[in-house]
Protein backbone atom coordinates (compact mmCIF):
# COMPACT_ATOMS: atom_id res chain seq x y z
CA UNK A 1 0.00 0.00 0.00
CA UNK A 2 2.64 2.38 0.90
CA UNK A 3 4.60 1.53 -2.48
CA UNK A 4 1.21 2.29 -4.25
CA UNK A 5 0.97 4.97 -2.74
CA UNK A 6 3.79 6.95 -3.49
CA UNK A 7 3.97 5.98 -6.73
CA UNK A 8 0.36 7.64 -7.14
CA UNK A 9 1.64 10.23 -5.81
CA UNK A 10 4.36 10.72 -8.16
CA UNK A 11 7.37 10.35 -5.86
CA UNK A 12 8.29 7.21 -5.58
CA UNK A 13 11.24 7.79 -7.86
CA UNK A 14 12.43 11.37 -7.53
CA UNK A 15 15.58 10.32 -5.39
CA UNK A 16 16.77 7.96 -8.22
CA UNK A 17 17.04 10.78 -10.55
CA UNK A 18 19.05 13.17 -8.21
CA UNK A 19 22.20 12.99 -10.04
CA UNK A 20 25.85 11.90 -8.15
CA UNK A 21 29.15 13.79 -7.81
CA UNK A 22 32.02 12.94 -10.09
CA UNK A 23 33.76 11.51 -6.91
CA UNK A 24 31.44 11.37 -3.37
CA UNK A 25 33.96 11.92 -0.99
CA UNK A 26 31.34 13.81 1.51
CA UNK A 27 29.50 10.98 2.55
CA UNK A 28 26.72 11.86 5.75
CA UNK A 29 25.71 8.67 7.66
CA UNK A 30 22.79 8.33 9.77
CA UNK A 31 23.18 4.70 11.83
CA UNK A 32 22.87 4.45 15.54
CA UNK A 33 26.49 5.25 17.36
CA UNK A 34 28.22 2.30 18.11
CA UNK A 35 26.43 -0.07 15.65
CA UNK A 36 28.50 -3.06 14.43
CA UNK A 37 26.66 -1.94 10.78
CA UNK A 38 28.20 1.70 11.29
CA UNK A 39 31.73 -0.10 12.49
CA UNK A 40 31.87 -2.39 9.17
CA UNK A 41 30.90 0.29 7.03
CA UNK A 42 33.89 3.01 8.69
CA UNK A 43 36.62 0.25 8.31
CA UNK A 44 35.68 -0.78 5.06
CA UNK A 45 35.79 2.60 4.03
CA UNK A 46 39.05 3.48 5.08
CA UNK A 47 40.97 0.41 5.15
CA UNK A 48 40.61 0.25 1.24
CA UNK A 49 43.47 0.12 -0.46
CA UNK A 50 42.85 2.78 -2.43
CA UNK A 51 43.42 5.23 -0.06
CA UNK A 52 40.17 7.57 -1.13
CA UNK A 53 39.99 10.60 0.85
CA UNK A 54 36.65 10.35 2.62
CA UNK A 55 35.16 12.90 4.87
CA UNK A 56 32.57 11.25 6.64
CA UNK A 57 30.36 12.33 9.54
CA UNK A 58 28.01 10.56 11.65
CA UNK A 59 24.42 11.91 11.64
CA UNK A 60 23.22 9.33 14.92
CA UNK A 61 19.67 7.96 14.99
CA UNK A 62 17.31 5.11 16.23
CA UNK A 63 17.51 2.48 13.51
CA UNK A 64 14.83 0.41 15.40
CA UNK A 65 12.12 0.48 17.20
CA UNK A 66 8.64 2.72 16.93
CA UNK A 67 10.73 5.46 16.95
CA UNK A 68 13.28 5.23 14.41
CA UNK A 69 11.40 6.67 12.01
CA UNK A 70 10.72 10.23 13.19
CA UNK A 71 14.64 9.98 14.41
CA UNK A 72 16.02 9.33 10.81
CA UNK A 73 14.06 12.23 9.80
CA UNK A 74 15.30 14.37 12.16
CA UNK A 75 18.81 13.27 11.19
CA UNK A 76 17.89 13.59 7.51
CA UNK A 77 17.03 17.49 8.22
CA UNK A 78 19.83 18.43 9.76
CA UNK A 79 21.94 17.39 6.52
CA UNK A 80 19.29 19.13 4.47
CA UNK A 81 20.25 22.32 6.49
CA UNK A 82 23.65 21.58 5.38
CA UNK A 83 23.43 20.06 2.20
CA UNK A 84 25.86 21.99 -0.09
CA UNK A 85 28.86 20.37 2.39
CA UNK A 86 27.66 16.88 1.25
CA UNK A 87 27.74 14.12 -1.56
CA UNK A 88 25.57 11.65 -0.58
CA UNK A 89 23.86 10.09 2.36
CA UNK A 90 23.88 6.47 3.86
CA UNK A 91 21.63 5.05 5.73
CA UNK A 92 22.74 1.76 7.28
CA UNK A 93 22.13 -0.73 10.14
CA UNK A 94 22.84 -3.90 10.53
CA UNK A 95 20.86 -7.19 10.39
CA UNK A 96 17.84 -8.68 12.82
CA UNK A 97 14.54 -10.12 12.73
CA UNK A 98 12.30 -8.75 10.39
CA UNK A 99 10.32 -7.00 13.35
CA UNK A 100 13.56 -5.38 13.84
CA UNK A 101 12.99 -3.93 10.41
CA UNK A 102 9.20 -2.78 10.37
CA UNK A 103 10.57 0.60 11.12
CA UNK A 104 11.79 1.24 7.62
CA UNK A 105 8.06 0.22 6.47
CA UNK A 106 7.03 3.72 7.01
CA UNK A 107 5.30 6.44 4.67
CA UNK A 108 6.90 9.34 6.51
CA UNK A 109 10.04 8.33 6.12
CA UNK A 110 9.65 6.78 2.99
CA UNK A 111 8.81 9.86 1.88
CA UNK A 112 11.30 12.27 2.81
CA UNK A 113 13.91 9.88 1.38
CA UNK A 114 12.04 10.28 -1.99
CA UNK A 115 12.27 13.70 -2.17
CA UNK A 116 15.48 14.30 -0.73
CA UNK A 117 17.93 16.56 -2.83
CA UNK A 118 20.95 14.63 -2.08
CA UNK A 119 21.39 10.69 -3.49
CA UNK A 120 20.58 8.42 -0.60
CA UNK A 121 22.51 4.97 -0.33
CA UNK A 122 20.17 2.14 1.46
CA UNK A 123 22.25 -0.55 3.73
CA UNK A 124 19.95 -2.21 6.11
CA UNK A 125 19.74 -5.72 6.92
CA UNK A 126 21.12 -8.74 5.07
CA UNK A 127 20.47 -9.47 1.36
CA UNK A 128 17.15 -11.30 1.93
CA UNK A 129 16.03 -7.92 3.93
CA UNK A 130 14.02 -5.66 1.60
CA UNK A 131 12.10 -2.55 2.90
CA UNK A 132 9.67 0.11 1.32
CA UNK A 133 12.97 2.37 1.80
CA UNK A 134 15.03 0.45 -1.15
CA UNK A 135 12.61 1.14 -3.50
CA UNK A 136 12.68 5.06 -2.84
CA UNK A 137 16.72 5.01 -2.45
CA UNK A 138 18.53 6.29 -5.31
CA UNK A 139 21.20 3.18 -4.47
CA UNK A 140 20.01 -0.24 -2.52
CA UNK A 141 23.06 -2.29 -1.29
CA UNK A 142 22.67 -5.45 0.68
CA UNK A 143 24.91 -4.64 3.76
CA UNK A 144 26.68 -1.27 5.47
CA UNK A 145 30.20 -2.99 4.03
CA UNK A 146 28.56 -3.62 0.61
CA UNK A 147 27.89 0.95 0.97
CA UNK A 148 31.34 1.06 1.67
CA UNK A 149 32.45 -0.89 -1.12
CA UNK A 150 30.01 1.19 -3.95
CA UNK A 151 31.60 4.42 -2.98
CA UNK A 152 34.55 2.75 -3.17
CA UNK A 153 34.50 1.45 -6.71
CA UNK A 154 32.97 4.83 -7.56
CA UNK A 155 36.18 6.77 -6.24
CA UNK A 156 38.37 3.69 -8.18
CA UNK A 157 36.19 4.19 -10.95
CA UNK A 158 37.05 7.83 -11.05
CA UNK A 159 40.49 7.35 -10.47
CA UNK A 160 41.04 5.18 -13.19
CA UNK A 161 39.53 7.60 -15.84
CA UNK A 162 41.63 9.99 -13.81
CA UNK A 163 44.89 7.61 -14.75
CA UNK A 164 44.05 7.47 -18.25
CA UNK A 165 43.80 10.95 -19.01
CA UNK A 166 46.76 11.53 -17.39
CA UNK A 167 48.54 8.96 -19.40
CA UNK A 168 46.28 10.22 -22.19
CA UNK A 169 47.99 13.91 -21.58
CA UNK A 170 51.36 11.84 -20.86
CA UNK A 171 51.11 10.51 -24.45
CA UNK A 172 50.06 13.97 -26.50
CA UNK A 173 53.13 15.53 -24.60
CA UNK A 174 55.27 13.24 -25.60
CA UNK A 175 54.22 12.91 -29.14
CA UNK A 176 54.51 16.90 -29.16
CA UNK A 177 58.06 16.36 -27.53
CA UNK A 178 59.09 14.30 -30.10
CA UNK A 179 57.69 16.29 -33.19
CA UNK A 180 59.20 19.66 -31.33
CA UNK A 181 63.09 17.88 -31.18
CA UNK A 182 62.41 16.53 -34.93
CA UNK A 183 61.57 20.13 -35.95
CA UNK A 184 64.72 21.63 -33.64
CA UNK A 185 66.69 18.96 -35.67
CA UNK A 186 65.67 19.96 -39.30
CA UNK A 187 65.82 23.46 -38.25
CA UNK A 188 69.64 23.30 -36.19
CA UNK A 189 70.43 21.00 -40.43
CA UNK A 190 68.83 23.99 -42.58
CA UNK A 191 70.11 27.05 -40.00
CA UNK A 192 73.84 27.37 -41.25
CA UNK A 193 72.99 27.27 -44.84
CA UNK A 194 70.40 30.17 -44.49
CA UNK A 195 72.16 33.14 -44.26
CA UNK A 196 74.03 31.98 -47.56
CA UNK A 197 70.30 31.01 -49.14
CA UNK A 198 68.97 34.29 -48.02
CA UNK A 199 71.66 36.60 -49.18
CA UNK A 200 71.59 34.83 -53.14
CA UNK A 201 67.81 35.25 -52.97
CA UNK A 202 68.20 38.85 -52.45
CA UNK A 203 70.65 39.42 -54.76
CA UNK A 204 68.36 37.86 -57.10
CA UNK A 205 65.43 39.86 -56.29
CA UNK A 206 67.59 42.94 -56.28
CA UNK A 207 68.66 41.90 -60.12
CA UNK A 208 65.01 41.50 -60.54
CA UNK A 209 64.05 44.79 -59.08
CA UNK A 210 66.80 46.75 -61.27
CA UNK A 211 66.19 45.07 -64.87
CA UNK A 212 62.52 46.28 -63.93
CA UNK A 213 63.51 49.41 -62.48
CA UNK A 214 65.44 50.28 -65.97
CA UNK A 215 62.52 49.08 -67.78
CA UNK A 216 60.33 51.01 -66.21
CA UNK A 217 62.52 54.36 -66.04
CA UNK A 218 62.80 53.99 -70.13
CA UNK A 219 59.31 53.47 -70.99
CA UNK A 220 58.26 56.28 -68.47
CA UNK A 221 61.36 59.05 -69.64
CA UNK A 222 60.60 58.38 -73.32
CA UNK A 223 56.76 60.22 -73.58
CA UNK A 224 58.52 62.59 -71.40
CA UNK A 225 61.54 63.66 -73.70
CA UNK A 226 58.64 63.54 -76.57
CA UNK A 227 56.74 65.93 -74.97
CA UNK A 228 60.21 68.04 -73.90
CA UNK A 229 61.05 68.06 -77.76
CA UNK A 230 57.63 69.82 -78.52
CA UNK A 231 57.85 72.04 -75.72
CA UNK A 232 61.09 72.68 -77.32
CA UNK A 233 60.61 73.81 -80.86
CA UNK A 234 57.47 75.67 -79.67
CA UNK A 235 59.19 78.12 -77.56
CA UNK A 236 62.33 78.53 -80.38
CA UNK A 237 59.37 80.22 -82.45
CA UNK A 238 57.55 81.82 -79.69
CA UNK A 239 59.95 85.08 -79.48
CA UNK A 240 59.75 85.54 -83.36
CA UNK A 241 56.24 85.40 -83.33
CA UNK A 242 55.70 87.20 -80.13
CA UNK A 243 58.19 90.10 -81.52
CA UNK A 244 56.33 90.07 -84.72
CA UNK A 245 52.83 90.97 -83.12
CA UNK A 246 54.23 93.24 -80.72
CA UNK A 247 55.88 95.02 -84.06
CA UNK A 248 52.60 95.19 -85.60
CA UNK A 249 50.89 96.73 -82.42
CA UNK A 250 53.76 98.92 -82.18
CA UNK A 251 53.34 99.80 -85.63
CA UNK A 252 49.10 101.05 -85.10
CA UNK A 253 50.20 102.90 -82.03
CA UNK A 254 52.97 105.19 -83.98
CA UNK A 255 50.34 105.72 -86.93
CA UNK A 256 47.74 106.61 -84.37
CA UNK A 257 50.15 108.79 -82.25
CA UNK A 258 51.01 110.63 -85.79
CA UNK A 259 47.29 111.05 -86.57
CA UNK A 260 46.55 112.52 -83.08
CA UNK A 261 49.68 114.68 -82.70
CA UNK A 262 49.48 118.47 -82.87
CA UNK A 263 51.71 118.84 -85.99
CA UNK A 264 48.99 116.65 -87.54
CA UNK A 265 46.33 118.87 -86.21
CA UNK A 266 48.22 122.27 -87.31
CA UNK A 267 48.50 120.15 -90.81
CA UNK A 268 44.85 120.23 -91.70
CA UNK A 269 44.77 124.02 -91.17
CA UNK A 270 44.28 124.65 -87.26
CA UNK A 271 46.69 126.83 -85.18
CA UNK A 272 47.60 126.90 -81.31
CA UNK A 273 47.46 130.44 -79.70
CA UNK A 274 49.57 131.33 -76.96
CA UNK A 275 50.58 134.33 -73.99
CA UNK A 276 53.18 133.84 -71.78
CA UNK A 277 53.56 129.93 -73.61
CA UNK A 278 50.42 129.10 -72.07
CA UNK A 279 47.29 128.47 -74.88
CA UNK A 280 44.59 130.69 -75.02
CA UNK A 281 41.55 128.93 -74.68
CA UNK A 282 39.03 131.82 -74.53
CA UNK A 283 39.12 135.45 -76.61
CA UNK A 284 37.95 136.89 -72.85
CA UNK A 285 41.14 136.29 -71.29
CA UNK A 286 43.01 138.58 -73.95
CA UNK A 287 43.22 142.60 -73.09
CA UNK A 288 44.39 144.91 -75.60
CA UNK A 289 47.79 145.49 -76.34
CA UNK A 290 48.85 141.65 -74.97
CA UNK A 291 51.18 140.04 -77.16
CA UNK A 292 50.00 136.90 -78.42
CA UNK A 293 52.13 133.67 -80.51
CA UNK A 294 50.04 132.13 -83.25
CA UNK A 295 51.69 128.99 -83.99
CA UNK A 296 51.08 127.12 -87.57
CA UNK A 297 52.13 124.37 -89.14
CA UNK A 298 54.96 125.78 -91.23
CA UNK A 299 55.67 128.42 -88.52
CA UNK A 300 55.00 131.22 -85.76
CA UNK A 301 53.23 134.91 -85.92
CA UNK A 302 53.26 137.51 -82.94
CA UNK A 303 51.24 140.00 -82.89
CA UNK A 304 49.24 142.77 -80.27
CA UNK A 305 45.75 142.81 -79.50
CA UNK A 306 43.90 145.52 -80.68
Amino acid sequence: EIINRLRAEGIINLNREVEWADVPLRVAVVSAPGAAGYGDFIHQLYTSPSRLDFRVRLFPAVMQGAGAPDAIIAALEAIASEEDEWDCVVIIRGGGATSDLAAFDNYDLASNIAQFPLPVIIGIGHERDVTVLDYVANMRVKTPTAAAEWLIARGEEALGELDRLAQEVYRIASDVLAGSREQLARIAAVLPHLPATALGNARARIDRLSLALGDTVASRLRPEASRLDVIAERLMSAPSVVIERQRAVLDRLEGLVKVLSPQATLARGYSITRVGGHAVTSATSLTPGTIVETILSDGVVRSTVG
